[in-house]
């Protein structure tokens, strides 16, 4: 906004640079660059406060590309297990925008100082990097609610303004009202907030529950079984439980996190680990639940085409974002 109002080099210059610091650290960060295009054009900005931004603009856009052009490349690799954003997602994204346009009209319509400049910064910025990367998620899905949390500026920025004009309210009201409105704000503010922070510190607010995970695999294997990820990413689930892990011959591994030099480990190619599929006579599948996308490579595809015509299937167990499924191959005997 500084830049904006004295529309000086020296500010369009450190914007640039933040900003294409900033997009150099997260790649998403670069579509504040549509939000802050909207409130340009909303402010009916001068030309000149215009062509800088656009000067700006393209500075970081052309210094991204060389990171954008890597990351395009393993795009695939790395976001290939997401979906398209649910309905539930665009119904949130609705509502969050919808509050905070209420609040932006609210301290609006109370006259208060800078309302009408924080609503032009606020709703561009909350709605424009979301509603992007949602809709680019319908053809690409790449969308993650927390690739761009910092929208989430956009509904803080009217909030603390709103709370500010309440306490600025309050002051006006006798000792006792005053202190009757506190509580009560109190009140409502642990009503609203209290199940968002129980619920955040919950298994159920990941994406999976690693714990449960592993217990279930503890209960329904026997030492020297072999184990599966699929996808292979889904290894990390049994990271942090190598007493679990050290029982159980991971039949896909070649190389394992420390030697490998990657997070992970890396995994052999389709034909050993067809081969070492089919050495076995038991295996526990750690997979990601139904309706996920299935992943399109040559691994992925021999593990899921052998446990589907040489296994058979005895046990599934379903849990918060994984299954734990117990395969014994045919001929080798029945389920145990």
């Amino acid at each position: 906004m500084r830049a904006l109002a004295g529309s000086h080099r020296p500010w369009w210059t450190a914007y640039g640079f933040l900003l294409g610091l900033t997009s150099w650290l997260h790649e998403f960060a670069v579509l504040a660059l549509a939000a802050h295009g909207l409130t340009l054009w909303w402010s009916r900005a001068e030309r000149r406060s215009v062509r800088r931004w656009a000067i700006a603009g393209t500075a970081v856009v052309v210094g991204l590309l060389p990171l954008a052009v890597i990351s395009a490349g393993q795009a695939e690799a790395q976001l290939g297990w997401l979906g398209r954003p649910s309905a539930g997602a665009w119904l949130l994204a609705a509502g969050l925008s919808a509050g905070a346009f209420v609040l932006c009209r609210l301290l609006v319509r109370t006259g208060r100082p800078g309302a009408p400049a924080l609503t032009r910064v606020a709703l561009p910025l909350l709605i424009a990097p979301v509603g992007l990367l949602m809709t680019a998620s319908l053809v690409k899905p790449w969308y993650v609610d927390r690739y761009v949390l910092y929208g989430m500026t956009g509904l803080a920025l009217p909030a603390g303004a709103a709370l500010a004009w309440a306490a600025e309210e309050s002051r006006r009201l006798a000792t006792r009202a005053r202190l009757l409105a506190h509580c009560l704000a109190a009140a409502l503010a642990v009503a609203v907030l209290l199940p968002w922070s129980l619920q955040v510190r919950s298994p159920e607010s990941r994406k999976d529950d690693v714990a449960a995970v592993a217990r279930a695999v503890e209960r329904r294997t026997h030492p020297g079984d072999g184990v599966l990820f699929m996808p292979s990413r889904r290894r990390e689930w049994l990271l942090s439980y190598p007493e679990v892990r050290a029982r159980l011959d991971d039949l896909a591994l070649a190389r394992p996190p420390g030697p490998s030099r990657t997070l992970q480990g890396t995994e052999r190619d389709a034909s050993a680990i067809r081969r070492a599929l089919l050495s076995s006579d038991r295996v526990v599948a750690l997979m990601d639940p139904a309706g996920q996308p299935l992943d399109p490579y040559a691994r992925e595809e021999v593990k899921r085409r052998v446990l589907a015509t040489r296994f058979q299937e005895c046990e599934r167990v379903r849990l918060h974002g994984a299954q734990v499924v117990v395969y014994v191959r045919r001929g080798a005997g029945p389920c145990r």
